[in-house]
């Protein structure tokens, strides 16, 4: 996960220094130094790591794997949410403060203060929001790093995507794309998905993905339509895409014409003062969703008029990348 956030934080400097072609061979032998650090912690695994693993490997097949990833979330929970709560409340008033500063038209050493300070607190809340979804994002670095050390004899890493598989059948929310760093890790999801095929068979999945401003309500709109069990822990919102599997009742699969739907929940777009995005890093996200679902509910709720157009831009950026 760091390793993801390294490599993209050098990539705009660089691009300025060296020719393309240069500037790839750095980047890939960037890549393997990262995956080499990664394979020597993989083989000396944390306490933490090793305890999650086992605990998933024990609850396999059994209706434990239902609960322990809830009761292992709730608890982590606990450990943060109060002070979550308090950096929140922090950065809503600095916000508002940096807001004043900017109508005032005050001067600009003031303003960059309470913009550092602002970036500051935000960098913290990050760092600070600790989630079930942190670990399990572990196991698909883990698989990436032993599967590039030519280690696919390695018992670890034939077990880890029938893990996720089991989780995601079982209900589980699984990331799709990891939202600290923008990464989508292709093999990882392809190799869960090819346990999951193994399980179920030759099934018709329809995709349904989500996108929406930051706190409009997708989460709960989805969790109200379909009963699922996305992410609304308390301070924190979504970040990246998950998806969760959901079974059609038998009865409705010959008038719908599939037997799964997968659905897939985003993070919230126009959250740039919270957490620093870019405008090109939320056109690719969009792009993402829409081009990965069959249907993509759009959620143009908002404070005014102006964030709907800004969202609905977004979704027809991502139309015109995709040449429909």
């Amino acid at each position: 996960m760091t390793g993801v956030r390294r490599i993209k934080n050098s990539i705009s400097c660089k691009k300025k220094e060296t020719s393309i072609e240069q500037y790839k061979k750095e980047i890939e032998k960037e890549k393997l130094q990262i995956r080499c650090e990664q394979y020597h912690k993989v083989i000396n695994l944390n306490d933490l790591m090793k305890s999650l693993l086992e605990s998933l490997q024990s609850h396999l097949e059994t209706h434990t794997e239902l609960y322990f990833p809830q009761v292992l979330s709730m608890s982590m929970d606990q450990l943060t949410t109060t002070e979550l709560e308090k950096l929140h409340q922090r950065h809503s008033s600095l916000l508002a403060q940096v807001r004043t500063e900017k109508q005032k038209q005050s001067k600009r050493d003031s303003l960059r203060r309470w913009e550092a300070e602002l970036e500051a607190v935000s960098k913290e809340i990050s760092d600070s929001a600790l989630g079930i979804e942190h670990l399990l994002r572990e196991l698909g670095q883990i698989y990436e790093a032993l599967e590039e050390a030519s280690s696919q004899t390695n018992t670890l890493f034939l077990s880890l995507p029938q893990m996720a598989a089991d989780l995601m059948i079982s209900g589980a929310p699984i990331e799709l794309m990891d939202g600290d760093a923008s990464y989508v890790p292709l093999r990882w999801v392809a190799a869960v998905f090819d346990k999951v095929s193994e399980k179920l068979g030759d099934k018709r999945v329809f995709v349904l993905s989500v996108l929406g401003l930051q706190n409009s309500g997708k989460s709960t709109l989805l969790n109200a339509m379909f009963g699922l069990q996305l992410s609304l822990s308390a301070g924190r919102h979504t970040r990246g895409a998950y998806m969760q599997l959901l079974k059609v009742d038998e009865m409705l699969r010959e008038q719908l014409g599939f037997d799964f739907m997968l659905v897939v929940d985003t993070e919230g777009l126009k959250v740039s003062e919270l957490v620093n995005k870019a405008q090109n890093e939320e056109n690719e996200l969009a792009t993402f969703v829409i081009g990965l679902g069959n249907l993509t509910l759009i959620n143009i709720l908002g404070k005014d008029l102006s964030e709907i157009q800004d969202i609905l831009q977004i979704a027809l950026h991502a139309f015109l990348r995709m040449k429909q």
